[in-house]
């Protein structure tokens, strides 16, 4: 499968809702098992794959967004799925439910997870209708989002830039693959052989698993809830609870499911393109931690969750890890005059006290530790 970064170009967007703004809905975490299956890990999955459906449905209606972003993990591949044609087959059934809205596609840890079909295989979906990945050969890529100005205003920009961040490692230590070093590469030199800067063209990056430096930072919107779930859910050890004030304290609850293998740099390469080449890349999200829907800065970027939409046990670890956390997607804008705002939307609609100005946000240096 091409490991390398590729440029696909740009798509002119149709008005859609509102003429004046880009909106894009991040979906993550679904984990759809096959239509007929009826259990997991012991727990029945009852009618989850329609009432899946109907979350997507609901949320295209609302949001009315004008690009959808699928963040990985929308298939599990440890259903019984029999042939490696049937993740595409089911893929189908979802984009029936997107009322004709351009999408793209990036795999999860879980996608392909003791699947009939390999992860080169997931490379199909994106050749389905309505796709913008058409032309990809792999999972690496930058694509501009546009459309065109009325009379008198200028036009909107958004440049999202997509990656594959890697699967189940065999070595239960290091957990998950990293993105490439081959694709944070190409990504570099994108910006360093582009002649002119893009500094009136939002940026966006979307992965499925959370880089390092999510961590040990204070949320500026949202909860960073994966400590207490690994502690609810038998993955940290019962006796730490009474140590609870002391981790607190050193900060170190403040964790993320990311790799626990060597980084290949991508968000140093995000700041860097910022820095040296305007990139102007505001943002990067992700999903893998379905009890988490924060949003951190560091360093003039956002670092942010989306929100899981599953209806199937791996939601909240197999019931062992209550979720409070109610199902739906990350919708992001940017508007004509280029100010992105955040906000979780859900199947009753906008979540209360979820949106975020990142464009106008004044950082607290005390929320954030300074690195």
């Amino acid at each position: 499968m091409n490991q390398d970064f590729e440029d696909l170009g740009e798509t002119s967007l149709s008005d859609g809702a509102d003429p004046n703004s880009i909106r894009i809905l991040q979906v993550t975490d679904l984990h759809i098992f096959p239509r007929d299956c009826e259990s997991f890990e012991g727990i029945p999955l009852g009618d989850s794959f329609d009432r899946c459906l109907q979350l997507i449905d609901q949320l295209v209606k609302d949001a009315e967004p004008d690009v959808i972003v699928f963040t990985g993990d929308i298939m599990d591949g440890r259903g019984p799925w029999g042939r490696k044609e049937a993740v595409v087959d089911t893929f189908q059934y979802m984009i029936g439910c997107l009322h004709d809205t351009p999408w793209l596609f990036l795999p999860g840890n879980h996608d392909d997870d003791h699947s009939p079909w390999s992860r080169a295989d997931l490379v199909q979906i994106m050749k389905l209708p309505g796709s913008l990945q058409q032309s990809a050969k792999g999972f690496h890529h930058t694509l501009l989002l546009s459309k065109k100005s009325n009379i008198g205003a200028s036009s909107i920009r958004v440049r999202l830039h997509i990656f594959d961040s890697g699967g189940n490692h065999p070595n239960k230590r290091i957990m998950y693959y990293n993105t490439p070093a081959t694709a944070v590469q190409g990504f570099s030199r994108y910006f360093s052989d582009r002649q002119t800067a893009e500094s009136d063209v939002t940026g966006l990056v979307y992965i499925h698993i959370p880089t390092p430096e999510f961590q040990f930072v204070d949320p500026v919107i949202g909860e960073n809830r994966l400590f207490a779930a690994a502690l609810a859910g038998g993955k940290i050890p019962k006796q730490v609870s009474k140590l609870m004030w002391l981790i607190k304290l050193l900060g170190v609850d403040r964790i993320a499911g990311c790799s626990r293998g060597p980084d290949t740099g991508l968000v140093p390469a995000i700041h860097h393109a910022n820095k040296q080449h305007h990139a102007n890349i505001q943002a990067l999200f992700c999903g893998h931690d379905h009890h988490s829907d924060a949003v951190f800065y560091r360093k003039g970027l956002f670092l942010g969750y989306g929100r899981s939409g599953a209806m199937t046990p791996p939601y909240d670890w197999e019931g062992a890890a209550p979720n409070v956390l109610a199902k739906g997607g990350r919708v992001v804008e940017v508007s004509r005059d280029g100010v992105a705002k955040t906000w979780i939307q859900t199947a009753s609609g906008f979540e209360d006290g979820s949106l975020l100005d990142m464009t106008n946000y004044e950082p607290d240096q005390k929320c954030c530790w300074p690195f």
